[in-house]
């Protein structure tokens, strides 16, 4: 995600009733709010996955930044990585 948005911080649109509590196995937090509550989590091996608690269709229109979620998963579609 650092690499994704270029910085260490982001404000994002998140109001949790629920949340990620235990990390599956290959599973890493690579995004986490103020009070722990992970918001962001990625692949241990490498292997293209990205998820994320916040809701980026929601935020492209007052901050698109967030449109490098997006490219992402095309780049990554058309790689065709996530198939390997």
């Amino acid at each position: 995600l650092r690499r994704l948005f270029g910085r260490e911080e982001l404000v994002v649109n998140s109001t949790h009733h629920q949340a990620v509590d235990s990390l599956g196995r290959g599973l890493k937090a690579t995004a986490r709010a103020a009070d722990g509550t992970v918001e962001g989590l990625e692949s241990r091996s490498g292997y293209p996955l990205l998820a994320l608690q916040c809701h980026p269709e929601r935020l492209v229109d007052k901050a698109p930044e967030f449109l490098c979620v997006f490219r992402w998963l095309v780049s990554e579609a058309r790689s065709g990585r996530a198939q390997s």
